[in-house]
């Protein structure tokens, strides 16, 4: 502890600055929380594309979103994996732009991704505000006139594939949520193919394939744009009405994949074997509310923060600290059109049994079942997830995923909204109720997943869903192949927009305590969070010869107890909070790190202090520690880097 005696500094970022006196709050007690609700422009462009528009003038940057109405649904009979190869396929060269799309944003200061999944496939872009003209050009130059060609296609087809062994087959568990929960949770549905697609179908993909792939689904009408940040909304009207509204709107139909989710009509039970597998496992998963009923979406989302939200939810405590059966626990909860499951992974700790385990994760889905939340357990979920929504909100990302998912999935460019209204006036019953419709023993999947060294002779896994008639069929490409134009002939993207009022630069305040303490405090958004930092000399630069990993150790156990707290009091103050805490050992500092609720501050300050200034270090906590710190490492020495 004497790292943290010395040289102590502590920097407080306050997005609002720190509770006023009318805010003030005992140690533990938390304020009523609330999101502050978003309010998009929205317009329909001539060709069918749709636009948000979400303007924050004190930003610096602005996000520019494109959701297409494609993902892992959509891909063709015979070809799983389409829909992720086109999204790399997207970030290849067009007509009038000779390098890819990435090294242009990068060039012009900002950064791109995109992700695939079940629905939809989505296009995110941050850059800096002056840039918002040259990135719609962007946006309208890859949609009209992007280069798919022999080349390209080999070339995305081996990292794709790449990605696959290394998300899927070289990752220890990478199978569970890749193959196994589609495999087994579905029934004649396109759901049911790997996430990703597979090695068979991505070889045998031709040109001509990708080709009316991109013409049946990358056009303007199956697209939504949303754009939040720093911006003038005349100009932004303007140039979307020229770069992208302009782009000519098919007149053949989207083609879509027309089957129903089926319930399962029976439990599903499988055993599976991997190789590389250092723990088993133990996954449960159920049938989950489509996007557009909104009242169990938001009832699985408090159940979800209930079990899984962190160190003093139910399976953590339970399981992983107090019973010592997990050594992690991992969710799924994604948000689709039709509902894919909710999935539980509880990663056995080294020595427990795969029925040990299954047996106390089925306990506890049966107590939520089988009894109401009390009152203050339901207001910690609550607190999280309002918590948590303030903390995505602080960024203009965050802020259009949020209006992007629920109009994409829903309609509703305000679903976040809308949800995080429903959370709040849940009650203990809404959550028995969404538990026993949902979780029940006759609508789950259960898979056990052990290491290949423990399948017994002659044992043959049972193959799961048949998916090979499964997916879309698209006509034949029209359009006339696209290359790139002659250096003479291509159309110069748009110079950066000068007029673009800069952001002022928020001053960083800074003073010493009478006990030497440093305090820094800077406001960098209007967002009421606030994000306390204390950070001290020491770090894994300091662990002494043969006891490499100390630092580590002492972080984590940072937040398992202090002279009046233990380790379940403090993660249940974070929690109610509506806070994340983390404690992490960097090169040479060791950072503890609480974001609350502005109105939290307070609290979350003294909450803070009482962590770092006076850590326990009980015996019991620091064995529980090295035996987790042990399973991660087995875990982490099997996983690709």
């Amino acid at each position: 502890m004497k790292h943290f005696r010395a040289a102590l500094a502590i920097l407080l970022a306050c997005m609002t600055g720190i509770a006023s006196p009318s805010t003030r709050h005992d140690d533990n007690v938390a304020a009523d929380l609330s999101v502050p609700r978003l309010h998009p422009d929205y317009r329909i462009l001539a060709n069918g594309a749709r636009l948000y528009a979400l303007r924050d003038s004190t930003a610096s940057t602005v996000q520019i979103d494109v959701w297409y109405g494609v993902g892992y649904r959509d891909d063709p009979v015979g070809r799983s994996g389409f829909a992720h190869l086109f999204e790399h396929l997207m970030f290849k060269q067009t007509r009038n732009l000779p390098e890819s799309v990435k090294e242009f944003i990068l060039k012009r200061g900002g950064a791109a991704n995109a992700s695939t999944l079940f629905d939809y496939t989505v296009y995110t872009n941050t850059a800096p505000a002056n840039e918002l003209q040259t990135m719609l050009w962007l946006e309208g130059e890859r949609l009209r006139n992007l280069v798919v060609d022999q080349k390209n296609l080999a070339s995305e087809r081996g990292v794709v594939e790449e990605e696959l062994r290394q998300r899927i087959q070289s990752d220890p568990y990478g199978r569970i949520l890749y193959s196994l929960i589609p495999a087994y949770s579905f029934v004649d549905h396109p759901y049911a193919r790997p996430i990703g697609g597979s090695f068979a179908d991505l070889d045998s993909a031709t040109l001509a394939d990708v080709r009316a792939f991109h013409e049946a689904y990358y056009r303007p009408d199956n697209a939504i744009f949303v754009v939040v940040g720093n911006f003038d909304p005349a100009k932004l009207d303007q140039w979307a009405d020229s770069y992208i509204g302009s782009i000519p709107r098919p007149t053949t139909p989207i083609p879509r994949v027309d089957e129903k989710m089926k319930p399962l009509k029976a439990p599903v039970s499988v055993d599976a074997y991997a190789p590389n597998v250092p723990l088993p496992a133990v996954v449960f998963d159920w049938h989950s509310p489509a996007a557009s009923d909104p009242h169990d979406v938001a009832a699985l989302a408090l159940i979800e923060a209930i079990l899984t939200r962190g160190p003093s939810s139910r399976l953590n405590r339970i399981l992983v600290h107090d019973r010592q059966l997990a050594t992690r626990i991992t969710d799924y909860n994604f948000k689709t059109k039709d509902g894919f499951p909710f999935a539980l992974v509880a990663t056995l700790a080294k020595g427990i049994n795969i029925s040990q385990g299954e047996a106390a994760l089925s306990g506890q889905i049966a107590d939520l079942r089988d009894h109401p939340v009390s009152a203050e357990e339901l207001r910690v979920a609550k607190n999280g997830l309002l918590g948590d929504a303030l903390t995505a909100r602080e960024t203009v990302d965050g802020r259009a995923w949020d209006i992007g998912e629920g109009a994409f999935l829903t309609g509703n460019a305000g679903a976040a909204d809308d949800q995080l209204a429903l959370i709040q006036a849940m009650t203990a019953a809404d959550v028995q109720a969404g538990a026993r419709k949902w979780l029940g023993d006759q609508q789950r999947v259960t898979i056990r997943y052990l290491d290949d060294s423990q399948r017994p002779a002659g044992y043959k896994q049972s193959p799961g869903a048949d998916t090979s008639r499964l997916g879309t069929r698209s006509p034949p490409a029209s359009g006339k192949p696209i290359t790139i134009a002659a250096r003479g002939e291509r159309v110069a993207p748009p110079p950066p927009d000068n007029a673009t009022p800069e952001r002022i630069i928020p001053a960083v305040v800074e003073h010493r305590l009478a006990n030497g303490l440093r305090v820094v405090t800077v406001k960098s958004s209007d967002i009421p969070l606030t994000t306390l930092a204390f950070s001290t000399a020491g770090g894994e630069g300091f662990d002494p010869r043969g006891q490499e990993g100390l630092a580590d150790m002492t972080a984590a156990l940072l937040l398992r107890g202090t002279a009046k707290l233990g380790p379940d009091e403090i993660a249940a103050n974070v929690a109610m909070l509506g806070g994340s805490i983390s404690a992490n050992a960097e090169a040479d500092a060791m950072t503890v790190k609480l974001t609350v609720p502005s109105a939290n501050a307070d609290a979350a300050a003294k909450l803070l202090g009482d962590i770092v200034f006076q850590p326990a270090f009980v015996a019991r906590e620091v064995e529980n520690e090295r035996k987790q710190e042990l399973d991660a490492l087995a875990i982490a020495s099997r996983e690709p880097l």
